[in-house]
């Protein structure tokens, strides 16, 4: 089920209220996948926060079932994630 909300919030655009997802990392912090495409490369929006405050951003795709992330500089160069990790959350 959460695959299908994902496939309808990046596919479709028929409502104005802001969409990400959410899941929690293995620092104790945030991921947060947005609905923005990346402009410089394929994708959409990635932001991960650690409970110290530092920050990662990059660009996120989804396929079959999995989230997979490239991450801009740092030490880490990619990330993948089972979508069912994530939430849908609205405003």
């Amino acid at each position: 089920m959460k695959k299908l909300f994902l496939i309808l919030a990046l596919c479709t655009s028929l409502t104005h209220a802001e969409t990400w997802f959410e899941a929690t990392n293995a620092g104790g912090g945030k991921i947060v996948l947005l609905t923005q495409k990346c402009a410089n490369q394929e994708g959409f929006i990635v932001i991960a926060q650690l409970p110290n405050g530092s920050h990662s951003t990059g660009c996120w795709t989804y396929v079959a079932d999995l989230v997979i992330v490239l991450w801009d500089g740092g030490t880490i160069k990619s990330s993948t994630f089972n979508a069912n990790a994530f939430t849908m959350r609205e405003r």
